[in-house]
């Protein structure tokens, strides 16, 4: 699991959009600088001075990740059988957009 996520990772840059999508999130960037909401650079430039902190949580985002997707799918086919195949497929297409 942890080898087709890296995987994924390292090729979703290829097809993840065009001048299109960045200029529509362009757009957001700049409506949250007008609004001062944009402070993401600031904690992300805080975070880079903590030795090991960007690596740790990084590692902890992926592996939170796919224990929280896994568990979900467990007990759905576990508990609510009837909606796990709704519920799977839907996580499937998601990741693959």
């Amino acid at each position: 699991m942890v080898g087709l996520y890296s995987v994924y990772e390292a090729t979703r840059g290829l097809v993840a959009g065009g001048t299109d999508t960045a200029l529509r999130h362009a757009q957001v960037l700049s409506l949250e600088r007008s609004l001062h909401l944009f402070v993401k650079r600031d904690v992300q430039r805080a975070a880079g001075h903590v030795p090991r902190l960007m690596g740790t949580l990084g590692f902890a985002y992926l592996m939170l990740h796919l224990a929280l997707t896994r568990g979900l799918l467990f007990w759905l086919h576990r508990r609510r059988s009837d909606a796990y195949p709704f519920i799977g497929t839907t996580l499937l297409l998601a990741r693959s957009r």
